[in-house]
């Protein structure tokens, strides 16, 4: 016997000594199928593949664009794909992106579908190039996470300062009255959670937005006052019949007062942040504005004239006086904790105090706390 035909025998001897051909497979593979052709027994082979969904925003498109400069760029698909026909231009694209960023292959079986109207990527792959793309994108959140910013403006009146600061301070005789520079050595997140937590409170605005690092954001929620900068004095000798806007005067005889030059001021909270974060992803950097704007306190400017019927009238020029707050700072911030960004006694009421605190936090591409490492 030639040393080929003791191989082949061999070779028979050891598949008759197992359970089955297929107990010997690899754990990666699968028979799908068995050919009953020549040559006989012939299996064909698929490898196992696994289906994975990432939610994806339409603003992580552009850090594909940003994380593939490097490369040849997203949209430039060279990606060879076995079913063409059924494959958009786009899922093609996505496949070239994971395959020039991280490696990954896109054997027969495989695929990688965008829905945008939902904003899922399904893939379905290998689990080792599952893998692969679990990694670049824990690694591409990292890396480019949201910021959000929440600002809270508090105002609140003394007897309600003096319960909290009884809590927080107990052995001070009763009806000690308490300053802002006690509350100094208390952190601002729990004096935050015990002002927030209060039914008493004057006021209780609170103000987020979410928006990537080194770009502005603004949140507005307010109304448009609507107001004139002038007014024009119309004098006559006679006033239009059946008209009341028209005032009988001594010496005049008819005078009217119409508004002129109308400008708008928004009233409300508005929150305008701009966020920038250090390489160590450590530190949050902000320039930051609150503005918390009451409605108008008006201020007549009117004129007096002297009246027909003796005496005098006034003609009404009003004008609106806002008070606000409004902290402007920059500042360094933590992420997750919670700074005190101004305080300070109301205008014009003594008995009422005005605080403001700012706190920030990470999150990833899809909304969601970015996981600390």
């Amino acid at each position: 016997m030639n040393a080929k035909a003791f191989s082949f025998l061999g070779l028979g001897l050891a598949l008759a000594g197992c359970a089955s051909f297929e107990d010997e497979l690899p754990e990666s593979c699968v028979v799908i199928e068995e050919v009953k052709s020549t040559p006989p027994n012939k299996v064909v082979i698929d490898t196992k593949m696994e289906v994975r969904s990432y939610p994806i925003l339409a603003t992580f498109v552009e850090r594909m664009s940003s994380a593939s400069e490097d490369t040849k760029g997203f949209g430039a698909s060279t990606v060879k794909s076995e079913v063409v026909a059924k494959e958009s231009d786009e899922d093609r694209e996505w496949k070239e992106f994971f395959s020039r960023c991280c490696g990954a292959t896109w054997p027969v079986g495989s695929s990688c579908t965008y829905v945008r109207a939902i904003g899922k990527l399904h893939v379905r792959n290998t689990p080792e190039n599952l893998k692969l793309i679990d990694e670049f994108m824990d690694e591409l959140k990292a890396r480019n996470p949201l910021l959000e910013v929440q600002a809270r403006f508090v105002r609140v009146v003394q007897k309600t300062l003096d319960e909290i600061g009884a809590e927080l301070f107990p052995g001070k005789a009763a009806g000690y009255r308490y300053d802002l520079a006690e509350f100094d050595a208390v952190p601002a997140g729990e004096l935050e959670r015990r002002l927030a937590s209060r039914r008493d409170l004057v006021e209780n605005k609170v103000c987020r937005v979410t928006t990537r690092p080194g770009e502005e954001a603004v949140f507005k929620n307010v109304s448009e006052y609507i107001y004139p900068t002038d007014y024009d004095v119309q004098m006559s000798s006679y006033a239009p019949s059946g008209s009341n806007d028209w005032v009988r005067t001594g010496e005049h005889g008819f005078a009217s007062v119409e508004p002129q030059s109308f400008t708008m001021r928004e009233v409300g909270s508005i929150l305008q942040v701009t966020p920038t974060m250090t390489d160590d992803g450590q530190v949050v950097d902000l320039e930051l504005n609150v503005q918390v704007i009451a409605p108008p306190e008006w201020m007549d400017y009117g004129m007096q004239l002297p009246s027909a019927y003796g005496g005098t009238y006034a003609l009404p020029m009003k004008q609106p006086f806002f008070p606000v707050v409004s902290p402007d700072a920059k500042l360094s911030v933590t992420p997750g904790e919670t700074v005190l960004v101004g305080s300070g006694v109301s205008q014009g009421k003594s008995d009422e105090t005005d605080f403001v605190f700012v706190r920030t936090r990470k999150l990833d591409y899809t909304g969601r706390p970015a996981k600390s490492k």
